[in-house]
């Protein structure tokens, strides 16, 4: 079975493939999903991140208070550091047992979305990345139409990843979203087709 990485930045329309990838049939493990799940209510994930930021940050229904762990972490590097030491173990185990599944159902081609595959050391095993690829300016211009902000907010957010282009420069697909999604799709199709006939 092979596992390919689909990563992009913020705005750059790595859900437009993943979800094109899901209609095609294809198993996409989706990371984002994962770290949620790893710490609902009741799991090790959340009594860890219990014992390690308190109990502020569990609400009154015994689930996690997000807000409130983002208040804590957002601008505390030794905090976030703790909390990726206590998530990314969980996000690796669960992607692995989930990639083990798929492979036992027959899969020979499997996708794993990873938004800060560049940014994060997660222990995720992929053969190839994928990266969905947007010019600086669109990804701005998206940014700050999607989430509804000014051009400076929307470059403070750009800034907290390594940019596009660097990007694109380590990856071996860069699949280009400028355009219209059924321009997409074709990309992502030949790429399929291409796979399937290794």
């Amino acid at each position: 079975m092979k596992a390919i990485a689909i990563t992009g930045s913020i705005a750059t329309g790595k859900s437009t493939v993943s979800k094109y990838l899901i209609q095609q049939g294809y198993p996409v493990i989706d990371t984002d999903i994962i770290s949620r799940v790893v710490v609902e209510k009741g799991t090790v994930g959340l009594e860890r991140l219990k014992e390690n930021f308190g109990e502020d940050i569990i609400q009154a229904d015994g689930t996690l208070n997000r807000k409130a762990l983002g208040n804590i972490v957002f601008n505390d590097e030794a905090s976030k550091e703790k909390l990726n030491q206590i998530l990314h173990p969980l996000i690796s185990k669960e992607s692995k047992e989930r990639m083990a599944a798929y492979k036992e159902e027959g899969h020979s081609l499997i996708f794993v979305d990873i938004p800060l595959y560049y940014e994060v050391d997660i222990d995720i095993p992929t053969d190839a990345v994928w990266l969905v690829y947007v010019s600086p300016d669109i990804q701005l211009e998206r940014l700050m139409k999607r989430n509804q902000i000014g051009e400076e907010d929307a470059r403070q957010l750009i800034s907290n990843q390594i940019s596009i282009e660097d990007k694109a420069k380590w990856s071996e697909i860069v699949i280009d979203n400028s355009n219209t999604p059924e321009e997409t799709h074709k990309q992502v199709d030949q790429l399929l087709k291409a796979e399937n006939n290794k």
